[in-house]
């Protein structure tokens, strides 16, 4: 089960960097697959095995069909069993077709559509895998069902068309459908660039503040309460100088390529996190009532509590936002625990979030607000997970949104 995860967890970033087009292809597929009786040869129709592969592609594609309808519990398996289903219906059931029927210039044609599909619909480095993986599945299927392997041939009328077909095929996939994955890196690019840009703003005044402050000291006028006065309120903005410093400098370790641990400095109980979180977030008048704390379980979380601090205020923030918005509502932070994993709920029961936007939430760039920038959930995820943890939301429309963080 926890190959399962991190297999799901793999097939889940690749889905963000990417995209995945899950009702739109399990509506197409299910046509395709229920409509078409006519593409059933004399050769092939008299295969059980072809009517049963056929039957489990509509199932398949029915499922992927209504994902947005799926349990909460399942969704974080979503993006696995999308590249099933294309690797399914497009090079395994395409290759094992022709395999059973012989190679014809209607297959050759329906191989071509294949292979848009799979270039439009998936990434360079997903599609050079689940496309061979799905053709030598077919092999390998077609072997133990004692089809005869050995038949399988060109005939020299399909050779030329074959080759020109197949080669425009990838020609146009190249020079059209690589542009989506170039305009994705070219926005997190930006996104990095601007990030380095106002970090070296902000450093400036920052330095200027700190030196400021360590001169305090010999500006004491010898006041003995004055200057004890002085020294506390020059901790207090020492230390909040130095932790914006710090947020700076992670979060820009965060954006770099290749960043994907973070130091673990800390091991403490997970309700000191949350109470240190929360009693420094800057809460308006009457916030900080509407949050609860419930602790069922306080384990030890070994984490940096300044990024575990502004994951919480990032949560705690979109909550407080969508309680505005509606008038109503309250967020619960619980922590408790299972004997596999540590889990943390940020819970508000204000407005929730529509099931089709929940595929959505932690890619960047994408937001709910008028005035958001859509990089919030993004980071409180990459930086859960390079704590070794995983962050996924369950909502219900109009009732709620559980944000579950586990390690």
């Amino acid at each position: 089960m926890n190959f399962l995860n991190r297999i799901a967890e793999l097939a889940e970033r690749r889905v963000e960097e990417y995209g995945a087009r899950y009702t739109a292809f399990g509506v197409y597929s299910l046509i395709c697959f229920v409509l078409p009786i006519y593409m059933w040869t004399r050769n092939t129709a008299g295969h059980l095995s072809v009517l049963t592969f056929r039957v489990f592609a509509i199932i398949l594609s029915f499922f992927l069909a209504i994902s947005s309808a799926w349990y909460p519990t399942f969704r974080k398996y979503l993006p696995l069993y999308w590249y099933f289903v294309v690797t399914f219906c497009l090079p395994f059931f395409s290759t094992y077709l022709v395999i059973i029927d012989g190679l014809s210039l209607f297959w050759i044609v329906n191989i071509a559509i294949a292979l848009i599909l799979g270039m439009a619909l998936l990434d360079f480095g997903s599609f050079v895998i689940i496309f061979p993986v799905g053709a030598i599945s077919a092999f390998i299927f077609a072997h133990l069902l004692g089809h005869d392997l050995h038949n399988i041939n060109i005939p020299n009328e399909f050779l030329y068309p074959s080759c020109y077909l197949l080669f425009f095929v990838f020609v146009i996939a190249a020079v059209f459908f690589k542009n989506k994955e170039q305009t994705h890196a070219e926005k997190i690019k930006a996104m990095k660039n601007l990030a380095a840009s106002i970090a070296h703003e902000l450093r400036t005044p920052l330095g200027t503040i700190i030196m400021q402050l360590n001169l305090l000291d010999k500006k004491s006028d010898g006041d003995e309460k004055n200057t004890k006065s002085l020294k506390e309120r020059k901790s207090i903005m020492l230390g909040e100088a130095n932790y914006i410093n710090y947020i700076i400098n992670m979060t820009l370790a965060r954006l770099k390529e290749h960043k994907d641990e973070v130091p673990l400095t800390e091991t403490m109980p997970i309700s000191e996190y949350i109470n240190w979180a929360v009693n420094r977030y800057p809460f308006g008048r009457g916030e900080k009532e509407l949050v609860n704390i419930r602790i069922l379980d306080d384990f030890q979380l070994t984490a940096d509590k300044n990024l575990m601090s502004q994951v919480l205020f990032n949560l705690i923030q979109n909550a407080l936002h969508q309680i505005k918005s509606v008038n109503k509502g309250e967020i619960f932070i619980t922590a408790t625990s299972n004997r596999k994993r540590k889990i943390l709920h940020v819970k508000d029961t204000s407005t929730g979030i529509k099931q089709t936007q929940i595929d959505n939430i932690f890619k960047p760039f994408f937001t709910k607000k008028s005035t958001g920038t859509g990089i919030g959930l993004y980071y409180c995820q990459s930086t859960i997970r390079a704590m070794n943890g995983s962050i996924r939301c369950e909502s219900v429309y109009g009732e709620y949104t559980d944000f579950i963080i586990e390690f």
